[in-house]
């Protein structure tokens, strides 16, 4: 019985486990199938996407300043800072990886790619999170103004007040606390 439980609950991590990995899994397992020059190939245009990122997300830092939002520039440096934490791994990791490859050892290589497919995932969430720091700065404020044209309707129709229909607009509701 107590094995049964370990085994179930054993299973049940492993089953969340790969629930909460399958983007980046996808990539490892595309990856496992490719050749060592590919991987390295991958991890340059992952070191260079992560780079392009960090810029971006300076730009997004630099707009978020001259709006003087305090909330999205803290929003934005929070994530920029995350991003070239992230540049600085990925830039190692090929590094490490070029000399793992240099020297045949292909675990070693590995570990270096499944770390550049994890931060250059992180990247890209990072950098989402942070468009939608200011995400509402690129919304001006305006009118909208909307025409119907419907027979029956006038464009005075939604200025009007309504009819009085329940009797109750204007009056105040009953007492119900007793502390009144």
């Amino acid at each position: 019985m107590k094995r049964r439980w370990i085994w179930s609950v054993w299973v049940w991590t492993l089953v969340c486990t790969v629930h909460a990995q399958e983007p980046v899994d996808d990539q490892l397992v595309s990856a496992a199938e490719t050749t060592s020059s590919e991987k390295m190939e991958f991890v340059q245009r992952g070191v260079s996407e992560v780079q392009q990122a960090q810029a971006d997300a300076e730009g997004l830092l630099s707009d978020a300043m001259k709006d003087e939002s305090e909330e999205r520039t803290q929003c934005v440096q929070n994530k920029l800072a995350a991003i070239r934490a992230l540049y600085v791994v990925t830039q190692r990791a090929s590094s490490t990886m070029g000399a793992a490859l240099g020297a045949q050892d292909t675990d070693r290589a590995e570990h270096q790619f499944r770390q550049v497919v994890v931060a250059l995932s992180k990247v890209r969430q990072f950098m989402a999170e942070a468009e939608a720091c200011v995400g509402q700065a690129g919304i001006t404020q305006g009118r909208t103004q909307i025409e119907v044209a419907e027979q029956g309707i006038s464009s005075s129709d939604d200025t009007e007040v309504g009819p009085d229909v329940d009797g109750l607009i204007g009056q105040d509701p009953p007492n119900s606390s007793p502390f009144e």
